[in-house]
């Protein structure tokens, strides 16, 4: 089956035959695309929204891993100093 469209003059056209004549596409199709096209974007906006969600929680899990790596290395480095101090005495 053929179908193919094309903005004219500002106005969307289509043909079902590659010779056929150009008719402008119905209000009614135009209205159900539009009303499709909002659904999909909703849609859309919720799996980025939801991924947003997921990437905001890993960083916050980062952050707060490397917060405790850092706190366990500052640890590290005062047993360490602590250990160099009494061998120095």
């Amino acid at each position: 089956m053929y179908y193919e469209e094309k903005i004219i003059n500002g106005v969307l056209m289509c043909r079902k035959h590659p010779d056929g004549q150009w008719q402008q596409v119905s209000i009614e199709l135009l209205s159900t695309r539009f009303v499709q096209l909002q659904a999909d974007r909703d849609a859309l906006q919720s799996r980025v929204d939801a991924l947003e969600a997921y990437v905001r929680e890993i960083l916050t899990d980062l952050r707060e891993s490397a917060k405790a790596d850092l706190f366990g290395i500052e640890d590290d480095l005062k047993t360490l100093e602590a250990l160099a101090h009494k061998e120095s005495e």
